[in-house]
């Protein structure tokens, strides 16, 4: 019997936790090819690993910047905006349910909290669509940008962003 490092532990558990969110990317993204879903689990991974955007996410994982935009680029926002509002949602009713199902002090204690969060991402470019002048807090004045509203819902430690849009 051979004893594992933590090291073979953890890379055990990473494999079986990227294919059990490959299983769960395949119901969403059923008509994307097996190439174009590993590029979707690879950018999923490497933004948990705390990749901010594309060009990071290319930098971390080493793929190639010509095909990892060839194999996203026809990745519709609806099946992401479906992926995870149905899979968000099927984690937030069960906890919710059970939360508000407790006494009034244990709800006290749970720090629920839904959130409504209206920031503006400042942008220079004007190429980009829904840029405008916006209102932004942080910067206490009118910024150029996108305005962005996120509902969020917090229970103890478990934060779970709902919804993002847009605004137009």
């Amino acid at each position: 019997m051979t004893v594992k490092t933590a090291e073979e532990h953890f890379t055990e558990e990473m494999h079986h936790a990227i294919e059990e969110f490959g299983k769960v990317l395949r119901v969403y993204f059923r008509k994307q090819s097996d190439k174009n879903l590993e590029t979707l689990l690879l950018i999923s991974l490497t933004i948990f690993l705390g990749a901010g955007n594309i060009y990071q996410v290319m930098k971390i994982s080493g793929l190639p910047k010509t095909a990892t935009y060839d194999r996203v680029k026809n990745v519709s926002v609806y099946y992401w905006r479906q992926f995870l509002q149905n899979h968000l949602y099927s984690i937030a009713i069960p906890l919710l349910s059970e939360r508000l199902s407790g006494s009034d002090a244990m709800k006290s204690r749970d720090g629920l909290i839904l959130a409504v969060d209206d920031s503006v991402i400042a942008r220079i470019s004007t190429k980009l669509g829904y840029v405008w002048k916006w209102w932004s807090g942080q910067l206490k004045r009118v910024a150029k940008g996108q305005n962005v509203i996120a509902l969020i819902l917090v229970i103890g430690d478990i934060i779970l962003p709902l919804d993002v849009r847009i605004v137009s």
